[in-house]
């Protein structure tokens, strides 16, 4: 079933031959599962926590800027000058990027461009004047955004092995 918007057909990735963007398009969903996975497991190593009741806090935080926040004042706090600060600090851009990514693949309306035949996204802008912006996503393209945030996911991995290989934090009084 397709829906016209203006220029452009909506419809289910597949109807129109997409199956590819579709199976990346759920490969990044995936990896940004997974991203997320390994920053909850970073705030439990970092703060020494029980992993149920640190996946309370985690996920009683509202974004993941918050969550990010949390994990950067744990580790200056409590592994300043360390190996472990210094690759936490050395990720920032690339896990922030990621993280963007995974959401602008995972919320947008994506449709075929008719003129083109090619997939592309529509993502909306509201703000000080209301936006709309469309972007053609090729099957590498949708691979190397998938790729990206598996390698931000190993990085995170790395700390948190790191964490595991240290002392742990002196106790709150």
């Amino acid at each position: 079933m397709q829906e016209t918007n203006g220029p452009l057909i909506f419809s289910r990735l597949n109807d129109q031959g997409f199956s590819e963007h579709a199976r990346w398009i759920g490969i990044i969903i995936g990896n940004g599962a997974l991203l997320e996975s390994e920053l909850e497991l970073l705030y439990s190593q970092v703060f020494k926590l029980e992993y149920h009741r640190s996946k309370i806090l985690f996920y009683s935080m509202q974004h993941t800027l918050s969550e990010r926040k949390a994990i950067s004042a744990g580790i200056k706090e409590f592994f300043p000058d360390t190996e472990i600060l210094s690759a936490w600090n050395a990720i920032q851009n690339s896990l922030e990027m990621a993280i963007n990514k995974r959401n602008l693949v995972a919320h947008a309306v994506w449709a075929e461009d008719p003129k083109t035949k090619e997939l592309q996204f529509r993502k909306t802008h509201v703000g000080k004047r209301y936006k709309n912006e469309r972007e053609l996503y090729s099957v590498d393209k949708l691979e190397k955004i998938a790729t990206e945030i598996a390698e931000v996911s190993g990085k995170l991995n790395q700390i948190s092995t790191m964490l595991v290989k240290t002392k742990p934090p002196p106790p709150i009084s």
